[in-house]
């Protein structure tokens, strides 16, 4: 039996197939005269086209208009299906089921209009788990295992009690303030220090900003690792203008919402030890794991690239079912979590 999973983290909506990530796309949508870019093509040009980008049809997920982003009478609901639609292209021929992984944050309604886009389009869902859940390590003994992910729009803090079965025992949503409020942020500290090193604002031209944005992922990671770096950047005269962008400052942008998520858990948490897991994208944040590291037993572990589409793979045996019947997974057997590996979360 060929098993796909898709994991809906609109900030990377992930698929997976036969325990490979074939393709991940971010919740963009735009309209250009009259054709509809959906994923990295619409995000692509969500600079050079800001009033026609939408980048909310998932955590605003219903049958409201999305307008004026979009043409009249064109809904949240539109706009994920087509988002799901394209990516459901890249698992290409011979899928006998799906499993749909969700952040804790979908509410029931969500979660209903997301399987009446399945069944329009002919998914073939066999299974419906939450995406921390199936993205989760074992860890090495029993506790409580807390997994942080970032959203578009906000944040999921998800907590997992992990005993002889892993239990998800809360899933908080931070909402308003995610990777778009943060790179309008970091976007904004770069054209400064441009402007203050060298003069040259690149927000002067939609083209420019576009290229910030387009770059900014990558420059991100490197700052993970690399205390600075240089950026340099093109004029349209040909020259080539070159800053240093230091980590603590691009930190600095991002102290509140750290602060915020930092508060969050150790409200959640209520004094109780608990290991650290971080998506993909989360760990990717300059000075996250740092701040939230502290409070945390043991180090932070990162989870890989789509965790949650490969992990509802990995789990399928508890998870899948040919007569499931629109239930959402939220807890599983340790044996099914542990035969994938186990992490060693003690200092």
């Amino acid at each position: 039996m060929s098993l796909a999973a898709i994991e809906l983290n609109d900030a990377a909506v992930a698929l997976a197939r036969d325990g490979e990530l074939l393709s991940e796309s971010p919740g963009f949508a735009l309209m250009e005269e009259g054709t509809l870019l959906i994923g990295d093509d619409a995000r692509r040009r969500a600079r050079l086209e800001p009033r026609s980008v939408s980048t909310r049809f998932w955590s605003r997920l219903s049958n409201d208009p999305v307008s004026p982003a979009t043409p009249a009478g064109v809904t949240f609901a539109d706009l994920a299906r087509e988002h799901v639609s394209s990516v459901w292209a890249s698992a290409g021929e011979g899928v006998d089921g799906v499993i749909l992984a969700v952040p804790g944050s979908f509410e029931r309604a969500q979660l209903g209009l997301l399987l009446g886009i399945a069944e329009q389009l002919s998914l073939p869902v066999c299974g419906l788990v939450d995406s921390a859940l199936a993205a989760c390590r074992s860890p090495a003994g029993k506790g409580l295992v807390v997994h942080v992910d970032v959203h578009l729009h906000g944040a999921v803090i998800t907590g997992i009690e992990a005993s002889q079965t892993f239990r998800r025992i809360f899933a908080h949503d931070i909402e308003g303030h995610g990777l778009v409020q943060l790179y309008d942020e970091w976007i904004t500290l770069i054209a400064e220090l441009f402007v203050q090193t060298t003069r040259f604002d690149p927000l002067h031209r939609a083209q420019s900003e576009q290229a910030i944005y387009d770059r900014l992922p990558l420059w991100l990671s490197t700052l993970v690792a690399q205390t600075s770096m240089g950026i340099e950047m093109e004029a349209r005269d040909g020259g080539v203008h070159v800053i240093r962008l230091m980590r603590e400052r691009v930190v600095e942008c991002a102290r509140d919402f750290y602060a915020r998520l930092t508060a969050d858990i150790g409200e959640l948490c209520s004094g109780r030890p608990f290991a650290l897991q971080l998506s993909h994208g989360a760990a990717r944040l300059p000075g996250l794991a740092a701040a939230l590291q502290p409070a945390a037993d043991g180090p932070a572990v990162t989870l890989p690239a789509g965790a949650g589409a490969l992990g509802a793979l990995e789990r399928a045996a508890g998870v899948a079912d040919a007569d499931w019947q629109n239930t959402l997974t939220l807890s599983l057997p340790r044996d099914v979590i542990a035969a994938h590996g186990t992490v060693e979360t003690t200092r």
